[in-house]
């Protein structure tokens, strides 16, 4: 199902485009010579591309890019195996489940997808690091759509009032 497209021999070759003060942990731009332009971070004395750890993937005929730390956050706040992630991307032929929108695996996308749980059955806070239970995940979503249900408090009566709204006043 997965085909990985880049080999350990290739090495991310990075050089900085900004002076910035040389501080571990802060970023500046720069190029990378896998990834092109990127973020770069001071770690452990140099300067190390944001991609490094990226995994590249082939799915639906797509180029997918997703980092491992990507891959850690879906199995830890969403229960979900990284196998499965790709499953619901695959059963969803690559679209979002509620606009058909197609929506993309890779990090840092603006089109990247979502994973929709029901927020009555757990409360995720990435911030508190609080996951999902995993039992309550629905599909992949846009950001839009995401949001959209979200800012509805997953409440169908408000949907509904939210459609009949919108019919009401549409041309």
């Amino acid at each position: 199902m997965l085909s990985k497209k880049n080999t350990p021999e290739q090495w991310h070759r990075v050089k900085p485009i900004e002076n910035s003060i040389q501080v571990v942990g802060t970023s500046t731009n720069g190029i990378c010579s896998i990834c092109g332009p990127t973020q770069l971070w001071f770690l452990g004395g140099t300067y190390q591309c944001s991609t490094r750890d990226t995994r590249y993937f082939k799915v639906l005929n797509k180029d997918i890019k997703i980092t491992k730390n990507k891959i850690r956050w879906i199995e830890k706040a969403y229960g979900l195996k990284f196998e499965d992630y790709i499953d619901m991307f695959i059963v969803q032929n690559g679209q979002c489940a509620l606009c058909k929108k197609n929506i993309t695996l890779s990090v840092g996308e603006s089109d990247a997808a979502h994973v929709d749980h029901d927020r009555k059955c757990c409360s995720f806070n990435a911030r508190f690091n609080t996951p999902v239970c995993g039992k309550c995940n629905r599909g992949l979503l846009c950001s839009s759509c995401n949001m959209g249900i979200g800012y509805l408090k997953d409440n169908a009566i408000t949907l509904k009032n939210a459609i009949d709204y919108l019919q009401k006043y549409s041309s």
